[in-house]
């Protein structure tokens, strides 16, 4: 994970480590709630949030409340 400003300057980074292997949309996922929780543990507002999984992307846009696509 990496922070940057709105210039896209690097702030700085974190990592979480996972045991076990996940498939990519399971992997983008808890990367990207691994992100949320760092940010909000920052206090940090008006963030945004850049993934490279269009899945996981579509989910999350989705007006649908059923997010069991990124269920194992």
């Amino acid at each position: 994970m990496i922070l940057r400003d709105d210039s896209g300057n690097f702030i700085a980074c974190n990592m979480v480590l996972i045991d076990g292997l996940l498939p990519p949309k399971e992997a983008e996922s808890v990367g990207l709630l691994e992100a949320i929780k760092w940010v909000q543990s920052l206090q940090w507002k008006n963030v945004i949030f850049e993934l490279d999984a269009k899945l996981v992307v579509d989910a999350i846009h989705s007006n649908t409340a059923n997010r069991s696509e990124l269920v194992p």
